[in-house]
């Protein structure tokens, strides 16, 4: 790996923590890492610590992080990859080194694999900022305006103060509406020049910025959106011969430097400026009082164009950590780790208050809006506003518990994805003897701890959505998840015999003997009907999301594209093809059960007729029809009776059911 790779630098008196041998470790790694079958350094032995394993991955990390600032971009991607080797596998780290790949794939433009990282990022820290930011971008690159639009979206959920995520938000929006408003083969033309219009607005007053590095004084000029980073990016460009890394200091009033390390120090180095021009002006206006005799003084004009920043540049003192001329110079840095600042200007935004105004302006607003909300309140023109409101809570409410039991179903599968992935290790995939060619149910290998905690899991989730449903009746997606849950439990009992126990256990204990058989059957038609139930309730949520629109519209107000989608339209196809997952799961089980051909026919017949419905791909249907357990030509004869035919060049190259679309989507 070319260059040499430098540790990270901490800020003054902070204790550091490297050490000769870790850095070595980590120049090993970072080399190793230039070798995608090589993931972890050689002399990280099985009986180093876990701390020592960690120094290393923080080692790497920082070192990733210098290279990327001297634009050394392949190598910091080594870096963070050889980082993600030694990282354990649910490590909270894993997060930000894959949101570090994805900074490198942006500078490369290899906007899919940005996607690819950042999604991975968000798995581990789902509103992680930077990753959110750095997939909008990458989906914008792509033209997907949309998923765009809906991280951008989220990311100002996650940091409400964010004036660079709202303006870009905006931005999106209009994208949007321009394509939606054009005509077909117009619409990315409409929306590359709306993007384009609203970019030229975004970027706004350009602020200049006096830079003085000893006697060396430039002067830098930069949009009013471009934030810190944008900050730090001009003046280490207009300084672009200085190798030393540098600190951005600014004088308070009182004459005291401040250093610069985030958007809030930058705004009140603003002030700053703001306060001292005001004070020049009204120096000026008193001299030209004194010079004038007091008899009709000419007045100098109010000051008007934008207050000139002032920041000292302070080169960052180095030392070397090593004299050994065969070892690579480590160097240390005055700097905060950038997560410490994110997460303070995250606690800050969370908490709603602006840190740099004073608390009692604060307490006289909430007071003022108290006094001005009690009379306003119990007008009558206010109660079409509070129910809005109340709507929107409402809504609010039920997205969070849906979330909530979103968590719970996801570590519901991981915990069969893992499982999976042991059992793989230690045998590879096996064959369930039936001839077909089926892999296991990946259920099959947990073990009875294993089974039970998972439908212990399950059923956190199915509580969380019924929460949902007594908040708000009509949230459709709330019924399509537990139409799922049952579905999923269903395969559960029928592919774990400590679960299938454990369900008889269950019902037993509430009255009900039944057998695990019957327990599944109940199941699936409790799955059935919950599907029923949701596309029943689509065109009634399409509707008044619809007649919302346009009474927004009728009000004047801006319309948001987004909820205008019709949600009959999208969600409809999913509800089916979910539904023919369980008619298919209900005839392959009766096969198994060796029940009479008209029960598993009828069956696979309206299985496949969903899907078709669902505007499956017939090449993924096929599949699934040749490995029902009937056997391929019982299957398709089933099928054929009821005039039912598959082309004869569909070949089976989908591999995978039509059913696994479901969990895909």
């Amino acid at each position: 790996m070319g260059g040499k790779l430098k540790a990270k630098k901490k800020s003054p008196g902070a204790r550091s923590k490297s050490s000769g041998s870790t850095t070595s470790k980590a120049s090993a790694a970072a080399t190793a890492a230039s070798d995608p079958a090589v993931r972890v350094p050689s002399d990280v032995k099985p009986n180093n610590t876990a701390e020592d394993t960690m120094q290393t991955v923080f080692e790497l990390r920082e070192q990733g992080n210098q290279l990327f600032t001297q634009g050394e971009v392949e190598n910091a991607l080594q870096c963070y990859t050889a980082a993600l080797g030694l990282t354990p596998e649910r490590h909270p780290d894993r997060a930000l080194l894959h949101s570090n790949r994805a900074a490198c794939f942006v500078v490369a433009h290899k906007f899919d694999e940005v996607i690819i990282e950042t999604t991975k990022a968000l798995e581990y820290n789902p509103y992680f900022p930077r990753a959110l930011q750095r997939r909008a971008r990458a989906y914008e690159a792509l033209g997907l305006l949309r998923k765009a639009h809906a991280d951008v979206s989220l990311l100002l959920k996650v940091m409400p103060g964010n004036e660079e995520a709202k303006l870009e938000e905006q931005r999106l929006a209009a994208g949007i509406a321009a394509a939606m408003a054009a005509k077909p083969g117009e619409r990315k033309k409409a929306a590359a020049a709306a993007l384009e219009s609203a970019s030229k607005r975004k970027e706004g007053t350009m602020i200049k910025i006096k830079c003085s590095l000893g006697s060396d004084v430039r002067t830098v000029e930069v949009s009013s959106a471009a934030g810190y980073d944008g900050v730090m990016a001009a003046v280490r460009a207009k300084y672009h011969e200085t190798r030393s890394p540098l600190a951005l200091k600014y004088r308070d009033l009182d004459g005291n430097a401040v250093t610069v390390t985030s958007q809030a120090d930058l705004r009140a180095a603003m002030r700053v400026a703001t306060a001292k021009q005001v004070a020049e002006a009204a120096a000026d206006r008193e001299r030209s009082e004194r010079e004038g005799g007091g008899h009709g003084p000419s007045l100098p004009k109010p000051p008007t164009d934008t207050p000139k920043m002032v920041l000292e540049l302070v080169p960052v003192s180095v030392t070397p950590r090593s004299t050994d001329p065969g070892q690579d110079q480590v160097v240390e840095e005055v700097e905060f780790d950038d997560w410490m600042l994110d997460f303070a200007d995250l606690f800050r935004q969370q908490l709603g208050v602006d840190a740099d105004s004073h608390i009692s302006l604060y307490n006289e607003g909430v007071e003022l809006w108290s006094q001005a909300l009690e009379e306003v309140a119990t007008s009558e023109e206010a109660q079409p506003l509070l129910d809005r409101a109340a709507s929107r809570f409402q809504e609010a409410a039920a997205m969070a518990l849906f979330n909530w039991g979103n968590v719970h179903t996801c570590a519901s599968r991981k915990r069969v994805e893992n499982k999976m992935d042991e059992a793989k290790k230690e045998g590879g995939d096996k064959e369930d003897g039936s001839g077909e060619g089926d892999t296991v149910d990946p259920v099959s290998f947990l073990t009875r701890e294993e089974a039970v905690a998972q439908d212990d899991t399950m059923q956190l989730a199915a509580a969380k959505y019924e929460e949902v449903l007594a908040v708000k009746d009509d949230f459709y997606e709330a019924v399509i998840a537990l139409g799922q849950h049952r579905f999923d439990r269903a395969k559960l009992f029928m592919g774990n015999e400590h679960a299938a126990r454990h369900a008889e256990e269950l019902w037993a204990a509430q009255g009900n003997k039944l057998s695990s058989d019957q327990i599944v059957d109940q199941l699936f038609e409790e799955a059935v009907q919950y599907y029923k139930d949701a596309l029943e309730m689509l065109p009634v949520v399409s509707q008044r999301n619809k007649e919302a629109a346009e009474e927004a519209a009728a009000r004047g107000k801006e319309v948001n594209p987004d909820p205008v989608v019709d949600v009959e339209a999208e969600a409809t196809p999913q509800v089916l093809l979910m539904w023919g997952n369980v008619l298919y799961e209900q005839s392959a089980l009766k096969v198994k059960r060796q029940l009479t051909d008209m029960d598993w026919k009828s069956e696979l017949v309206q299985a496949v007729k969903k899907f078709r419905a669902a505007a499956c791909n017939d090449q993924d249907i096929y599949a699934a029809v040749v490995k029902h357990p009937a056997g391929k030509d019982d299957a398709l004869a089933a099928l054929r009776a009821e005039d039912i035919e598959f082309k004869e060049e569909e070949s089976p190259a989908a591999e995978g059911e039509a059913a696994s679309q479901a969990e895909s989507g």
